[in-house]
């Protein structure tokens, strides 16, 4: 046999090797709801199974989805990464990923799972999910203050309620970053009639040295004829952080400038006055 040879023969076996752990490794994807509103949460469950006594090591996940659907992980991601270092033969592995619809269009979306051993993911499952419309009407805003020189943020929320009928256990809260204080609480009622208003403004205290990009979310939800609803909207609030040494340089060139001035104004009176 000579080297040609062998380099091929070893390029097949190793090829044979990596398609039989790749084949082993089997992923079902599904998701908790099928039809989704614009900023509705949903749960992506991602059920793998190595289907053989041999154990894979370097599992990756590459996830991504059709436009109007985001990975909520924190923030919202176009796509996302997930690793599982080792699964021992046989073994079964649930994953379970928050989802966030982007879009109130109506239309159809596809969510991929590509998946392999190693760098390649050559493999994908796919589900979809379908956005529309839903009868309620959102109103909302945020907008930062400063009062007595304490930083607030004051978060407007307003949901009307135009299913046709009642709504049940509706109610909103706002999440924040660890440095923020929420001092308003969560707004809850029992029963939301047909064109019925829920409405709170949210103020949360935010640390004087405060600097850097934050996210405020505003989490809102109902139940529908049974069906739970739940939404997540992001808002990202920018602080920059106080110079003091600044503000205190500035001020004592401002003093110079006027003392400077009033000597000034001073001298000329006294010239005048000795005509």
């Amino acid at each position: 046999m000579n080297q040609i040879t062998k380099i091929l023969t070893l390029i097949l076996i190793l090829l044979t090797l990596i398609s039989f752990v790749n084949s082993s490794l089997l992923v079902n994807t599904t998701t908790d709801k099928k039809i989704l509103g614009e900023n509705e949460i949903a749960i992506l469950t991602i059920k793998l199974l190595n289907d053989s006594e041999t154990e894979l090591t370097g599992v990756q996940l590459r996830l991504q989805a059709d436009e109007g659907i985001k990975f909520a992980e924190g923030e919202d991601k176009e796509f996302t990464y997930k690793q599982i270092e080792k699964m021992k033969g046989r073994e079964a592995i649930e994953l379970k990923i928050k989802i966030k619809c982007t879009t109130s269009k109506e239309q159809r979306m596809n969510i991929y799972t590509y998946y392999g051993v190693g760098e390649e993911q050559e493999n994908a499952s796919v589900v979809y999910v379908e956005s529309k419309p839903l009868p309620i009407e959102l109103i909302t805003s945020t907008e930062k203050k400063e009062d007595n020189g304490q930083n607030k943020i004051i978060v407007n929320y307003k949901l009307i309620n135009h299913y046709g009928k009642s709504l049940y256990k509706v109610g909103a809260e706002i999440l924040v970053p660890t440095p923020f204080e929420v001092i308003t609480e969560p707004v809850f009622m029992e029963t939301l009639a047909d064109e019925g208003i829920i409405e709170e403004n949210f103020n949360v205290l935010v640390p004087i040295e405060t600097d850097g990009e934050y996210q405020v979310i505003l989490a809102y939800g109902y139940i529908d004829s049974n069906t739970p609803h739940y939404f997540e909207k992001i808002s990202n609030v920018k602080y920059a952080k106080t110079n003091y040494g600044l503000i205190g340089l500035i001020g004592l060139i401002v003093l110079i400038i006027a003392v400077y001035l009033f000597l000034k104004k001073d001298s000329k009176v006294d010239i005048k006055g000795s005509a």
